[in-house]
């Protein structure tokens, strides 16, 4: 679950953790998606209300990739002065291989795959449908409410 510094952190207690937590515990559940025929300004648009860097892309009912603002970026650079640049369609920038995760998976092997095809998100799946969606944010804001609960007086300790 993503949040900002304005807000507070979802729980997740370090305290609690017996094991390293499943995808199921730290996913952001049930992601907006955005359809492939969709336009690009279309997906800029939905990211920028939804505050959202990637959304999932679907075919009908079939997840078939992922988009996120810097694969908009680089296809609206490209088509800038075309004069169909304003029809191009999701698809047409979108990632077809995106890093697909099962629910079960273990937080710290989805981080490493990440890390591994230096990407910027998982999709979440139970039994091949999508269910959530792990991001750099996600990770990043767990980490930080994670150090938060080690590190309650900020680590400052009297020299």
């Amino acid at each position: 679950m993503t949040w900002s510094m304005h807000e507070e952190p979802p729980e997740w207690h370090a305290g609690d953790m017996q094991q390293i937590p499943l995808m199921s515990a730290v996913m952001t559940p049930f992601p907006h998606s955005i359809g492939s025929d969709e336009t690009l300004a279309t997906a800029a648009e939905m990211m920028r209300e939804l505050r959202v860097r990637h959304l999932p892309v679907k075919d009908g009912q079939d997840l078939i990739g992922v988009v996120s603002e810097r694969h908009l970026r680089v296809a609206l650079a490209a088509a800038a002065g075309l004069p169909a640049a304003d029809q191009l369609k999701v698809r047409a920038a979108c990632r077809m291989a995106a890093y697909e995760v099962e629910v079960h998976e273990r937080l710290d092997a989805v981080l490493a795959g990440m890390v591994e095809r230096q990407v910027g998100c998982a999709l979440v799946l139970k039994e091949g449908r999508l269910a959530g969606i792990f991001t750099t944010t996600d990770a990043c804001s767990r980490f930080a409410q994670l150090l938060h609960q080690l590190f309650p007086d900020g680590g400052d300790s009297a020299a």
